[in-house]
């Protein structure tokens, strides 16, 4: 599952520059809305025609789970999509990249073992992302502050889709917290974005970010993740997401968005760093105990 994962983590890179462009188009929640509706669409109809189960009805179990995770995933995205306005690519991938320390703690608290390997990890990803979002300021600015909020929404996601994941259908769980999370942006667009007398510049090219980020961003790398979660540690996959903040540092240079300085690709290499040694860490431990 480890490949599978590191290809949702290169959608959600490339989903922050699709993110970027599209909220000077559309509203952050608007757009949200957007994303997340065509998410529940695709899902909805290949859960319904070409699922093995009946997607109907639902059991008050995986309605309470999918509602929970819809809300973690909502409060990730929304503030997310508002503070990328205010910050730059890089800076949102690599605070968004700090759930790789809060899941850990949130797992200890909930009674969680953590192994030595997973927590060195953990420690090099987080020197790695302090180094790749250090600037001269010893300060944040608003929209920092507002993506380090939307991080830890992520740990929260990714540590109750642990919970959850073993007990209720993958696909009925990923359906309904897509569902919620649209649900809560569109109400919300309504109540703080002036839909009335905006007027957005829904271009081709906007359209088809918006459907990339539903379709592949959002549908298929959810239903991914809670697969996965079934048989990986919340604390291993913060650490695979890490590879998230790597991948939007990288495409934001590549296309001339933004210049990452040698420190910067110093902690990327660290936070990969972290990710080999919890990865590999226990597998070389197995081997030298056997030889």
């Amino acid at each position: 599952m480890t490949p599978l994962l590191i290809l949702v983590t290169l959608a959600w890179g490339i989903g922050f520059i699709t993110t970027k462009h599209a909220v000077a188009a559309v509203p952050p929640l608007t757009m949200i809305a957007m994303r997340f509706a065509f998410a529940s669409i695709i899902l909805f109809l290949v859960f319904s025609f070409v699922g093995h189960d009946r997607f109907f009805p639902l059991k008050k179990g995986e309605l309470k789970a999918g509602a929970i995770l819809g809300i973690f995933l909502y409060a990730c995205y929304g503030f997310q999509a508002v503070g990328i306005q205010y910050t730059t690519v890089s800076h949102t991938g690599f605070i968004t990249g700090l759930s790789v320390v809060f899941v850990p703690i949130i797992a200890a608290f909930l009674g969680q073992k953590i192994n030595r390997f997973a927590l060195s990890g953990i420690l090099l990803s987080a020197l790695g992302t302090f180094l790749l979002s250090k600037t001269d300021s010893l300060l944040p600015n608003y929209g920092d502050v507002l993506v380090l909020i939307a991080a830890c929404a992520v740990a929260l996601h990714i540590v109750y889709v642990g919970r959850y994941a073993g007990s209720y259908s993958v696909s009925k769980i990923t359906f309904i917290q897509i569902v919620t999370c649209t649900l809560l942006s569109i109400v919300t667009a309504f109540c703080f974005e002036d839909l009335a007398h905006y007027r957005p510049d829904l271009t081709v090219w906007v359209w088809s970010e918006l459907f990339f980020m539903g379709a592949v961003a959002t549908a298929l790398a959810f239903v991914i993740q809670n697969a996965a979660q079934k048989y990986i540690s919340p604390v291993k996959i913060a650490l695979i997401f890490t590879f998230e903040p790597i991948f939007a540092a990288v495409f934001s240079v590549w296309l001339g968005l933004e210049v990452l300085s040698t420190q910067q690709w110093t902690g990327g290499g660290l936070m990969l760093a972290g990710v080999l040694v919890a990865e590999i860490g226990p597998s070389l431990r197995f081997r030298r105990s056997v030889g």
